[in-house]
């Protein structure tokens, strides 16, 4: 199976399965080729991803750290998604942001662009720029501890019914819009 040409690969990959670790995989390797050969990327994904395992395995390939060759950009509202009639949920259950693989020599050049865009303006009502997970954990677009499965969820639901859950802030009247705001912090 041959590869189109292609200078820089945008997408928002398909969510199911392992086609975000698949995507991931293609894109960070051809992101590290020598040369001319280097494809960037732009994927929007998930914040979520940024906690998983397989993409901290991916990004810190062989040396085993974090990569310094992807940025994330996060947009300054929640992207509206529209599904088939009777598939998906009425609003997205997760925030999005931009996966930005751009090389390490071009990571700087967007943080002094980003500065000078952000300075220019009086709205703080801006995308935001990280150059690491710690910057977006510190930003609270993700969390640093896992998130419980939905096996759990479900659970601690059921003993702030009974009135037995030290986190029953999650679950008033309108459990979805407060378990998403708590998950945003």
């Amino acid at each position: 199976q041959t590869m189109p040409f292609y200078h820089t690969l945008v997408t928002n990959p398909p969510y199911s399965a392992d086609h975000k670790e698949r995507s991931f995989e293609f894109c960070v390797r051809n992101l590290r080729l020598e040369g001319e050969k280097k494809k960037k990327f732009f994927l929007l994904l998930p914040n979520y991803v940024a906690t998983k395992d397989y993409y901290r395995r991916i990004i810190a390939g062989d040396q085993g750290n974090e990569s310094e060759d992807i940025v994330y950009i996060v947009p300054s509202s929640s992207y509206e998604y529209d599904h088939p009639e009777g598939t998906g949920h009425n609003k997205s259950p997760f925030f999005s942001i931009w996966f930005c693989g751009i090389g390490a020599d071009m990571v700087t050049k967007a943080k002094q662009l980003y500065q000078i865009n952000i300075n220019s303006k009086s709205s703080s009502n801006s995308p935001k720029l990280a150059t690491s997970i710690k910057e977006l954990e510190d930003m609270g677009i993700i969390r640093a501890e896992k998130r419980l499965n939905p096996r759990q969820r479900r659970k601690l639901k059921q003993k702030n019914a009974t009135g037995t859950c030290p986190n029953s802030f999650l679950f008033g009247n309108n459990t979805r819009n407060k378990w998403w705001e708590f998950w945003k912090q």
